[in-house]
């Protein structure tokens, strides 16, 4: 690609492919897998431009990252971060264990990372367009916010759009040409949530704050009910009693998840 190349650490245990592979908006733009080659691809953004980047795992368990165009310091080490979310290369043995006890299978099968976005605003956006509708909806939704709102690399492909971007979208834009229908004026509600700080990722990530916590705080949010905040939870990385979200999902009388 004629830019920056990345290495990067693995557990011993991580798979690229199947670890990928663990969640399905590892389909969703600005995803892509290369089935063939076993290299995901995807845009990441930085604070002057964006760059697409392809990564594959070399024969030493190592990640190699090949960028669109040349980083520099900073935004190496934003795109290491990033990454490293991403692919959850920093989950903890304590926290497979609770992965496990959930479901003994994934234990038996390997499996315990979650493929989840770079930012938890973009896993949030990404949950809203997975309710109410069909996979190819959500496919499509996601295809045409990167597309319509995304920034466009040196290489042409198109980032996931901001925070600060959506906050300032109008809603016949979302709701017209990014086809989101009712998620139009709560995508934008989420995304000013977000942009002011109201939803702080290391709080909601803070093992002295309790799952019980987390879960009221997230259904308070634009568009998240309980299905969408159970979702939520488990790509932050907390497995909670799904019978605490089953009665609230019960209890619910919104016209959406």
């Amino acid at each position: 690609m004629g830019g920056s190349i990345l290495k990067l650490e693995t557990p011993s245990d991580f798979d690229l492919a199947r670890d990928v592979c663990s969640y399905g908006y590892f389909v969703l733009m600005p995803n892509y897998w290369d089935v063939s080659r076993q290299t995901l691809s995807r845009v990441l953004e930085f604070v002057d431009k964006p760059s697409a980047c392809v990564i594959d795992q070399l024969d030493d368990g190592k990640l190699r990252v090949r960028f669109d165009r040349k980083l520099d310091g900073a935004e190496q080490s934003h795109a290491r971060s990033q990454i490293t979310r991403m692919l959850n290369l920093d989950l903890d043995a304590k926290a497979m264990r609770a992965f496990h006890k959930v479901d003994p299978r994934w234990k038996k099968s390997g499996k315990g990372r979650l493929f989840r976005s770079p930012t938890l605003f973009e896993d949030v956006i990404k949950t809203v367009t997975s309710c109410n509708v069909t996979w190819p909806g959500t496919v499509n939704m996601n295809r045409r916010l990167c597309e319509v709102c995304g920034r466009k690399t040196v290489s042409g492909a198109f980032s996931f759009p901001s925070a600060k971007k959506l906050a300032r979208t109008r809603l016949g834009t979302l709701r017209g040409r990014c086809r989101v229908g009712y998620r139009d004026q709560r995508i934008i509600d989420l995304a000013k949530l977000f942009v002011k700080g109201h939803v702080d990722e290391l709080w909601l990530t803070d093992s002295t704050v309790s799952d019980d916590e987390v879960f009221k705080f997230l259904i308070t949010l634009p568009g998240i009910g309980p299905y969408a905040g159970g979702n939520i939870m488990q790509l932050l990385g907390r497995f909670p009693d799904w019978r605490l979200i089953q009665k609230q999902f019960d209890m619910a009388r919104v016209p959406w998840a």
